[in-house]
Order: C-alpha cells, then structure tokens, then sequence
C-alpha cells in the first residue's frame, strides 16, 4: 500500500511505486528520471506516428526544437502531467488522420490527470476536442468549438467549485476587477518578446527566444491554418484553446487570490495556463514547420545556409533556457537538495533519540527528510517538516525567517506538530542568513553546524 494517500498526485505516485517494484529499481533513481526520459521518448515517437502520412513530416518535428524544456528536467507531477498531456493532443491529432486509434489520447489524458489535475484537465479537453474536429460528422465537428472553450476554463471553474464546495480551499474571488480594462492589458503586454538593453550577445539571444515562443508560436499556427486547408478546423481549435487558456490565466491572476499560497507562489496557477499554451501554439505550428523545411531545401544555398543557423541557433538557445541561468541577461539560482541537506536531518532524527519533534526548514531540507525517511509522521494533516508551502508549518517558517525570530513563533511551531522538540534549520545561502543566526543563537538552547556552517540547526527543547 501506499500511504499516505496522495489523491491529488495518484497518478505519479502510484505508477513509480509499481515501477520501483516491478523493476527493483530505486525510487531515487526513478523519480530522477522520469519525466526527462518520458518527454524524450512519449513526445517525440508521437509526434512521428501523428505525422507519419503528412508528406513534410521530417520537417514537423522540428517543432521540438522549439518546446520550452525547463518543466521536463525534474520529475514533478506537474512536469509528468505536462509530458502525458502533450501526448495526448498528439496522439489526438494522429487520431485525425487515422494514424492512432481513439483510445490513445483518451486515456493518456485521464492518466494525465490523475497525475496532476490542473494540467490534466485542459489538455484532456484539447485533446477531446482536437478528436471532434477531426470527425466527418458536421454536428461533431460544431461540438469541437464549445469543448475547445470549456478545456480552456477548466480550471478556473474547478478552482471556483473547489473553494465554494469544499472546506481548506481558500479563494478569495473580486470579480469586479474583470471590468478593469488595466487587468487584461498588462498580460497581454507580458507576451509581447522585450529585452531592456543588456550588451551580451549569447545571454541576450537566449532570453529573447525565451520571451518570443508564444508569439512564435502563435506566427507558425496561423501560417498552419493558412497553408494546410483540410485541417483549419484542427488548427482553429487548438488557436482557440491557447487563447482561452491565455484569457484563463489572466482572469486567475487578477480575479483570484489564492490565500492558502505563500505570497510569491500565488501566481504560480496563471503562469501555468500560460505554459500549457504556449505548447499548444507550437503544437498548432508543427505542419507549417514542415512547409517551411521543404521551402528551405528547395531555396538557394546561401538562403538554406543562413536559415539553418537560424534555427540552430533558436535551438541552442532554447536548450541553454532549460537550467537555472546566471548569466549578465538573468540570475536564477537553482538550488536544489544537496549532501549538507541530508547530513542536516540525519542529525537532527540522531538528536531527537526517538522523541517526536518538528522541524522549520526551506524545502530543500524537507525533500531530504522525505528522501531519507519517507512520510514518517503526521500531526493530523500537519507534516513534521513544513511542506507542502501552502500549509500553517511552513507559514510558520516563513514567520521566524523573516518576521518574527522569536520562541513564541517556535513555540507555534511545536503546537502544531504536537512535540515538545523543535529544530529551526537555516542554510547559509538564505538572504539574511548571517542575521538570522545572530538572532536565534541567543534563543535556542542547543547549536549545531553542518558542513563547516552551509547549515546552522538549532535546538529548542520545550519538555519540562
């Protein structure tokens, strides 16, 4: 059995334990590698089968070359989501030309979520209503318009459902602010590709590819819808739904306030709708890069040369966008879970000497701790480490790191994972470490330093 029970992510969870266990591989190495080999394989051998009787097929696929692969480098349910959905509008538009049988895309998309619904949801409805637009019959082909529109608000109507009919969800809804003209302007403007003057060639060319692909996109799939006749139904419903998804997000972003998100996490749902359609865009666009090819060929070599670089070089620079940057163009810091993080809660469980304590750490240090020893325990809903970062421990967290580090808000910390020991974990690569150091080392009573002080682990024992 697996539990806790993770209904939200069943659909991972579940697949890379069996896999684990058919496989005796370790669960390490599979969660490492799941969703890059599974974008690498499902996407691409899809994409072939979809376009294996459209004559410029070699050229559709470069269409890869342009997916952001930012999302398929770490194995989250969001990211598998992705893969699985992606390949269902895939094989939904194999199904269109008789390569793939109806059943593919269906249940991919329902695998999909079951994985992660909030990816899950519209791309099943893309896919269901790439399928209709595909039929012979007018009345299905009518039907594929209003499914387009409903996969696009999918999730913003589940949110809206969620919060109203379910307790813990807590959504705050102005709906007054859609009639601010402000509201849609701005979105629309953070789509258009703008670069300040940055005098750096290669980190300026990639993040200008980066900021272009939804309007990339969006050229390739109306020069589809122009170029291949028999399929503008297919095209236009895919257009559609990008857009929905478009206006989804900034409904979401303005309308909604997601008060159960720490602050910087809130507009996480909307940035997502606009990923989802920037690869249906591209998705749209991958017949025209099949004519585009075939144009190229036929061209004169200079023209051939220079085009090939050209799209070479939007290759290169979408790939170098795939890990965290730090470049004179943007910094992005990329820090993940390392050896001082799993030294950390290996000492801090040695400490405990089999008393039940709580912990306040960032999120590298709770992956450690799920690494190291799995779900070990719960205080009601409440995890001994703070995650999820929606949840009151790591509220908590955030209070003593940033507001207030104090023994009243460890004391909090305690109460709610039901122990009388508390361990508050800092890394050293935390904004304001060194201050905060200063701070809680004069209230703790016991301090340890991990890997010549990368993390400091204090001790607040309440037992009286």
């Amino acid at each position: 059995t697996l539990n806790p029970k993770p209904f939200y992510y069943i659909g991972q969870y579940v697949f890379v334990t069996w896999l684990s266990r058919i496989t005796q591989i370790s669960l390490v190495d599979i969660s490492k590698w799941l969703v890059p080999l599974a974008a690498a394989f499902l996407i691409p051998i899809c994409l072939a089968f979809a376009y294996h009787r459209f004559s410029p097929k070699a050229g559709a696929a470069l269409v890869l070359i342009l997916l952001p692969l930012s999302l398929f480098v770490g194995s989250t349910p969001q990211g598998f989501s992705l893969v699985l959905g992606i390949t269902a509008v895939i094989c939904a538009i194999g199904v269109t030309r008789k390569d793939i049988g109806l059943r593919a895309p269906i249940w991919i998309g329902l695998w999909s979520v079951a994985v992660h619904p909030l990816s899950g949801l519209p791309l099943l409805g893309i896919s269901i209503s790439v399928v209709l637009a595909g039929q012979s019959k007018k009345w299905l082909q009518i039907l594929a318009w209003p499914a387009a529109i409903l996969s696009g608000i999918s999730v913003p109507v589940a949110f809206y459902m969620a919060s109203n009919f379910t307790s813990g969800l807590k959504i705050d809804w102005s709906l007054q602010q859609i009639l601010h003209l402000s509201n849609w302007i701005n979105p629309i403007l953070n789509l258009i590709p703008w670069l300040s003057n940055k005098y750096v060639l290669w980190p300026a060319w990639a993040s200008l590819i980066g900021l272009s692909l939804p309007l990339l996109g969006l050229l390739l799939s109306i020069l589809s819808f122009y170029l291949v006749k028999q399929e503008r139904k297919l095209i236009g419903v895919l257009i559609l739904s990008a857009f929905i998804l478009i206006f989804s997000a900034g409904f979401l972003e303005n309308v909604s306030d997601f008060a159960f998100l720490i602050q910087y996490e809130r507009g996480d749902y909307a940035l997502r709708l606009v990923q989802i359609a920037v690869f249906i865009l591209l998705l749209g666009g991958a017949s025209a890069m099949g004519f585009v090819v075939e144009r190229i060929r036929k061209a004169p070599a200079i023209v051939s040369l220079l085009a090939i670089l050209m799209i070479g070089g939007i290759g290169a620079a979408n790939a170098h966008n795939t890990l965290p940057r730090h470049d004179a163009a943007q910094a992005s810091r990329g820090w993940s879970t390392g050896q001082a993080d799993v030294d950390a809660v290996h000492w801090i469980d040695r400490t405990a000497s089999g008393r039940e304590y709580t912990v306040l750490s960032n999120q590298s240090v709770s992956a450690a701790a799920i690494r190291e020893f799995g779900f070990k325990r719960y205080a009601d809903d409440v995890f001994f480490y703070p995650i999820p970062t929606g949840g009151p421990l790591y509220a908590t967290y955030l209070r003593m790191t940033y507001e207030d580090p104090s023994v009243d808000t460890v004391r909090e910390a305690a109460k709610l994972g039901k122990s009388d020991l508390v361990f508050v974990v800092i890394n050293d690569y935390w904004w304001k470490a060194s201050e905060l150091n200063e701070q809680i080392s004069l209230l703790a009573d016991q301090e340890w330093s991990i890997k010549d002080g990368k993390i400091m682990i204090y001790v607040f024992d309440f037992k009286e």
